[in-house]
């Protein structure tokens, strides 16, 4: 039932117990508590230990709505323009980024100035940060292809 509960991201679940064995106290956190509170209840730690996963919450929530809000801003983005985007955080070259696409620099400078403008992105930097931001959000890179120096 723990494990029903702790799969909403909107639920903290806190667990009191007087006395618990290692292995219980294992099973109740991995089956998803946010944490293990000594009965009887101390009401300063329960402030906190509440402070503290509400904290955790809204962090959570900003980096979600972040990466939400970057992947709106990249979705415009071309095939092309996302290979170039890849090679782009991979830090290549506009010549480099030319011969490993087989077009020319010129190609490679009007897709950059494409990309930029489509993301909104004022500078490299920040489009490195959305793309990063994406990237991290999934997991491992889901592009087989793979720049490299």
């Amino acid at each position: 039932m723990l494990a029903a509960i702790a799969q909403s991201p909107d639920i903290a679940c806190f667990v009191a117990a007087s006395r618990l064995s290692v292995g219980e106290s294992r099973a109740i956190l991995r089956g998803g508590a946010t944490d293990l509170l000594p009965a009887p209840l101390d009401p300063r730690l329960v402030r906190s230990v509440i402070g503290d996963a509400l904290t955790a919450w809204e962090r959570q929530r900003a980096m979600h709505a972040d990466r939400r809000a970057a992947e709106a801003r990249l979705a415009a983005l071309t095939p092309r323009e996302r290979d170039i985007l890849d090679a782009i955080a991979a830090g290549l070259g506009n010549k480099a980024i030319a011969r490993r696409l087989d077009v020319s620099p010129r190609t490679v400078e009007v897709h950059r100035a494409n990309i930029m403008r489509r993301s909104g992105a004022a500078s490299v930097a920040e489009l490195l940060r959305l793309r990063f931001t994406v990237e991290f959000a999934r997991g491992p890179s889901a592009n087989p292809v793979h720049f490299g120096a």
